[in-house]
Parts: structure tokens; sequence; C-alpha cells
């Protein structure tokens, strides 16, 4: 589980990632206590493994989607590729309405490594 301070350090390196969307702006400026009772709030710690750049690199090749699509993967793999054999903290915080924050941290040093919002 996230607690009250590690919360802190993440909304405050995380805020400021362009591209997120107005409703993970705005859980960013939530306190910890308030998501926990408004939203669905998931933490684990999951291994980067080789094989999941691997299937990034093939949807790249693949190019299936459009061009958005396209970027977050390349941006993904790049993100994540220096992590592999790493264990990252994925944070995961969702609305009923199926707004959807992702959050990547490296749990040794609370390293924001990735943000992502649908």
């Amino acid at each position: 589980m996230v607690d009250d301070k590690e919360w802190e350090e993440i909304r405050k390196q995380a805020k400021e990632t362009p591209g997120i969307s107005e409703w993970a702006t705005s859980i960013f400026e939530s306190p910890l206590a308030w998501i926990q009772e408004q939203a669905v709030l998931e933490v684990e710690s999951k291994e980067i493994e080789k094989s999941y750049i691997d299937f990034l690199q093939e949807q790249i090749k693949t190019n299936a989607r459009d061009e958005a699509w396209l970027s977050l993967l390349k941006r993904r793999k790049k993100v994540l590729s220096p992590y592999i054999g790493k264990s990252l903290i994925f944070l995961s915080i969702s609305s009923t309405e199926g707004d959807l924050l992702w959050i990547r941290f490296d749990p040794a040093n609370n390293q924001v490594v990735l943000v992502e919002s649908y």
C-alpha cells in the first residue's frame, strides 16, 4: 500500500506530466484518504520483464492503431526498458465513470517513472 508520505512525493512529481487528463490532474490535487474513498486504488509490485518490452516492440511494429497509441507504446517502451529485471510499483487509480490513471514508480527511491491517463 502507498502511505501519505509516498503519495505526497508521487503527486508532487507526477502532477506536471504533460498530456494527462483533467480527471488525473484532479487526482493529483487530492489527498490519499479522499482517493481511497472515492476511487478504486490498486497497488502492486511488478518486475519489468524483457518479454513485455518485446511485446511492446511487436505492437509498435504492427502499428495496428492510431498515432496517439503508437506514440504511447513507444514512450512506454523507452521509459520501462532500463528497468528490465527490476521491480516497479504499479499504482492504478480508476473512477466509476471509467477514468484511469497509471503511475509506475521505483520503490528504491520513490522516483516516478511513468504516468499515463485514459
